[in-house]
């Protein structure tokens, strides 16, 4: 999956002198797509090299219309109030300026400290556009059958068998098989799932999806 998280943003990589905000950063894996940014970095206290503290209303102290822009990758799930933050990316964009969004579609609880939030291509879309924004794109990461072997591979390993059953003794030889064919799987998954790594939101086959990103505008 992050795999085609990183080839999704792959298409934004500039190196346009453009400013720009990591919102919600964490360790801005992402920041070398930007070699010649002005890059900003925001997020809550205790994180180093931050320029701005995110408060406990969601507000940064930058000023109006500072950014040509705001990337903000897997950050809405966290989020306890979702509108406030894309009200804040707004107000920090320059008219014309962008947004780049990602966050999750199906995936487990990964609190840090909190998870509150998933959503569908139609739902996100529509709660960017409620912010003011212009959504040039929606995709869909890790669909369809790409993602079922995703979540086998996640989860498989941490499953509780019952260890008195024959269900739980079939269920640990498919364990111990996958296990040793795992590389082998990711393999073939990269080599003829390719269209299930990144799909457009109209195209048929991907009701199924790990991820969302979503590329929009502010208005002039």
């Amino acid at each position: 999956h992050l795999k085609d998280l990183r080839l999704a943003l792959e298409p934004f990589r500039t190196d346009a002198t453009i400013s720009m905000l990591d919102f919600g950063c964490g360790c801005s894996p992402y920041r070398s797509l930007f070699p010649q940014a002005t890059y900003h970095r925001a997020d809550f206290e205790g994180y180093k090299g931050i320029d701005f503290k995110i408060s406990e209303t969601g507000r940064i102290g930058a000023t109006n219309l500072m950014y040509d822009l705001v990337l903000s990758t897997q950050v809405l799930e966290h989020l306890d109030d979702v509108p406030v933050y894309l009200e804040e990316c707004f107000r920090v964009i320059k008219p014309g300026g962008q947004l780049i969004v990602t966050t999750h579609g199906t995936f487990e609880d990964h609190a840090c400290p909190f998870d509150f939030n998933r959503w569908t291509a139609l739902g996100l879309r529509r709660e960017i556009e409620r912010a003011g924004f212009e959504v040039d794109l929606v995709q869909k990461l890790t669909t369809g059958p790409r993602a079922l072997i995703f979540c086998v591979d996640h989860f498989f390993p941490k499953m509780l068998l019952p260890k008195k059953s024959s269900f739980g003794l079939v269920m640990r030889v498919v364990r111990r098989l996958w296990l040793h064919s795992r590389r082998i799987i990711q393999k073939q998954s990269d080599l003829h799932l390719r269209k299930h790594q990144v799909a457009s939101e109209s195209d048929q086959g991907h009701d199924f999806y790990i991820a969302l990103l979503v590329k929009a505008h502010k208005p002039r």
